[in-house]
């Protein structure tokens, strides 16, 4: 299993995850452009050198691509498991075009699963198109629709009873208005309809 996570400018949840043991695990880092390139010596680390807004189905992408044939754990920065819950996320196997969702905690409080946080075999995520990079350079979107192409395309989605635990670390001062991308989410699946 490798655990994928897209990096922007964010090197303190870079140093939680050294402290909490990460650099035990395969993980492999994403840098979407960051002002400053992500060095990592306990990670694997790739990097998109053009710094484009909220970039994130291009680096999603470009993290599958470099594990073709492995299963990935798929992660926000500000997300992570205990080290012992990773290792009861490490010893499931999704079966094929199984995608498998974890309820989190924040704050001390039980929240519902991230359309981003998930568990599943790349080949499958690769094999209905990847992440649609039609969404980088606008806020949102981009997950709701591989969900629903998954969905069409017949997955299953398992919810696992495994806490995955959430650290208040967003990037600050980009621009999270989702009016573009939702349109291009409307425009997109309406003509498939047609």
């Amino acid at each position: 299993m490798k655990i994928l996570y897209l990096y922007y400018n964010q090197p303190t949840a870079v140093e939680k995850l050294f402290k909490l043991g990460y650099d035990k695990l395969d993980v492999i880092f994403i840098d979407d452009g960051s002002k400053i390139p992500l060095i990592c010596d306990w990670a694997t680390v790739y990097r998109i050198e053009k710094d484009i807004a909220w970039n994130q189905p291009q680096a999603n992408n470009l993290g599958f691509s470099k594990i073709p044939n492995e299963v990935v754990l798929r992660m926000d920065i500000d997300h992570y498991f205990t080290l012992d819950d990773i290792k009861k996320v490490s010893k499931i196997k999704p079966k094929e075009k199984e995608i498998v969702k974890f309820k989190r905690l924040y704050k001390g409080k039980r929240i519902s699963e991230g359309k981003n946080i998930y568990l599943a075999n790349v080949n499958d995520i690769v094999y209905i198109g990847g992440y649609n990079e039609i969404f980088c350079g606008n806020y949102g979107y981009e997950d709701g629709d591989l969900m629903l192409r998954m969905r069409k395309a017949g997955f299953t989605f398992t919810i696992s009873d495994i806490l995955c635990r959430v650290d208040d670390l967003p990037t600050r001062g980009l621009n999270r208005d989702t009016t573009i991308n939702h349109r291009k989410f409307k425009q997109l699946h309406e003509n498939r309809k047609t």
